[in-house]
């Protein structure tokens, strides 16, 4: 199955304003995915448009990647990738079995949206090497997820995260998988997981705030997000959930009032998230009066 696939560094989820949608505007490139505004929560939803997100700052040792906007993959794996794959497929014809031959050729398949060819060099790889890694199983989950197939994708990424517990891309695609199906229990138990995997990638706690925030666990949320600050310091998005969670689930007027104005005069951050946060001020101020 072919379709093309755009990807961008992180996933990516716009908000929608009033009755019509629009970006949020962090910078970079890739799939955009829009969300209601209405919650379970009661109130806006978190912005989890991470793509604005700066690796090099705040992703900790285990960088990820997001294809499609949708699924996490080793943002290593898919850096120089198009270089890579002549060597990749010269290797192959001395070593037909070559493990990270296969992988640059899998990944560079799921980046080409050619599925059904990434699904061949991860089905060689298992037969050549007898099985597969953790890496390998989330190559595959991916593909799984692309195609539509979930329950294969949560199989594969299930055994991924079992195989190795210390790599958190597993179970943050799992909570991905469990957030779309409406089970926010489940996906901050994931999200939570792959933050004990990695508890320096500030994603991991965004994404955990996110399903705590659905769950109507406001201090949760909130905690988890000012975590998520302590290992980021002068994360914007963070700040600006934390004042979301502050505002309408925890009513703290004062603190959601500070946060969206550290957003507002923060130097490294996009003009969509400045914006938004103006916006939210100007709600919290309004409503005071």
């Amino acid at each position: 199955m072919n379709r093309p696939l755009c990807f961008g560094l992180f996933l990516v989820a716009s908000l929608s304003l009033a009755a019509c949608t629009t970006s949020s505007g962090n910078e970079g490139a890739g799939a955009k995915v829009e969300t209601d505004m209405r919650s379970t929560s009661g109130g806006l939803p978190l912005n989890l448009d991470t793509q604005g997100v700066n690796q090099s700052k705040d992703a900790g040792g285990f960088a990820v990647t997001s294809l499609g906007g949708q699924v996490y993959l080793p943002k290593q794996a898919l850096t120089g990738l198009k270089d890579r794959v002549p060597l990749a497929e010269k290797s192959l014809t001395s070593e037909p079995g070559n493990l990270p031959a296969l992988k640059v050729l899998a990944y560079n398949s799921l980046v080409a949206g050619n599925v059904e060819m990434a699904h061949s060099f991860v089905r060689i790889a298992e037969e050549k090497n007898g099985g597969l890694d953790d890496e390998g199983l989330n190559i595959r989950g991916a593909a799984f997820f692309f195609e539509g197939n979930d329950d294969a994708a949560m199989k594969n990424f299930q055994e991924a995260s079992s195989r190795n517990s210390r790599n958190p891309l597993p179970n943050l695609n799992l909570g991905l998988l469990k957030q779309k199906r409406g089970n926010s229990i489940e996906a901050l138990l994931h999200f939570k997981r792959a933050i004990a995997a990695d508890s320096s990638n500030v994603l991991g706690y965004l994404h955990a705030a996110n399903a705590a925030y659905t769950n109507k666990q406001y201090q949760v949320a909130a905690s988890l997000l000012e975590r998520g600050i302590g290992v980021a310091p002068g994360n914007a998005l963070a700040v600006y959930n934390l004042g979301v969670v502050q505002h309408y689930g925890l009513r703290q007027e004062a603190k959601a009032k500070a946060n969206f104005k550290k957003v507002i005069d923060a130097e490294d951050v996009s003009e969509g998230l400045r914006n938004l946060a103006r916006g939210m001020l100007a709600n919290v101020q309004r409503e005071e009066t």
